[in-house]
């Protein structure tokens, strides 16, 4: 027997084969027709009954994420609260891979949950997938419950993803001197005062007492005066000066009067 007899006696278990295998696609991919159906009863607004068929044949309403959506749309028209939650987060859980969801996770969480439950949410979709948003509600929902040492973390992703500004980079210096990190006080002001065209005066008082404080009195006095400390200002030298412990004063008066 040839190759071309061999294929030809073949090809009626081949066309078997491909047929089965579509029936088995269609089978998966297209709507049932409870599902169907509920998408007609959603084009006619006919939301009782579309319940109805969702209390009656849940698991042939909702094969697809059409059928799910579907489903938690019904609940949406027809204000069940109670019921949203659980079929979204089954939702979530179900189609882990899909964006609408989450969409509709963030949706009842901003109308519904608490502010416990919002924070929670912001978090693990920051952790997720971060965003200019959820970094500038994050940062306010730390700072206002006086969580400062989560507040640091999310300000040090921030930065790292580049969501932050001067602003971000002082308070967290402000944090990380409060918890005793002088050096990385210091750096992160540095930043500040020689990044900014106008460096606040609280970050340049600070970043010079904390290198005073740390033995960098010569180098505190350098930086102060090129990052806007006026030598011919003798108020803006008192403000210096007065910084310092007392054992530095006098130290750091003679090299400022020597500007």
């Amino acid at each position: 027997m040839t190759f071309d007899e061999s294929f030809e006696r073949r090809l009626p278990v081949l066309y078997g084969l491909v047929a089965v295998a579509t029936v088995g696609a269609a089978v998966f991919i297209l709507p049932s027709g409870p599902e169907q159906r509920l998408q007609q009863l959603l084009a006619d607004r006919n939301y009782l009954e579309a319940k109805a068929l969702l209390d009656q044949d849940p698991a042939k309403a909702m094969r697809t994420e059409r059928g799910w959506a579907d489903a938690i749309e019904v609940s949406i028209q027809l204000g069940e609260i109670d019921a949203l939650g659980p079929l979204v987060g089954e939702a979530l859980a179900t189609w882990s891979g899909s964006e609408w969801p989450r969409a509709y996770r963030a949706e009842i969480v901003a109308t519904l949950g608490s502010f416990e439950e919002r924070i929670a949410w912001r978090e693990a979709e920051f952790a997720r997938a971060p965003t200019l948003d959820g970094f500038t509600f994050l940062v306010g929902a730390m700072q206002g419950q006086g969580n400062s040492g989560r507040e640091a973390e999310i300000l040090e992703r921030g930065i790292y993803l580049g969501f932050a500004g001067l602003a971000h980079v002082e308070r967290l210096a402000y944090i990380r001197a409060a918890e005793g990190e002088a050096e990385a006080a210091i750096g992160l002001l540095t930043q500040v005062v020689e990044t900014s065209p106008n460096p606040p005066a609280q970050a340049r008082l600070t970043l010079f007492s904390l290198m005073v404080e740390n033995g960098q009195v010569a180098a505190a006095v350098e930086v102060a005066v090129r990052t806007g400390l006026d030598p011919d200002d003798i108020s803006s030298r008192g403000a210096y000066i007065f910084a310092l412990r007392e054992e530095f004063r006098d130290a750091a008066g003679e090299v400022i009067d020597a500007l």
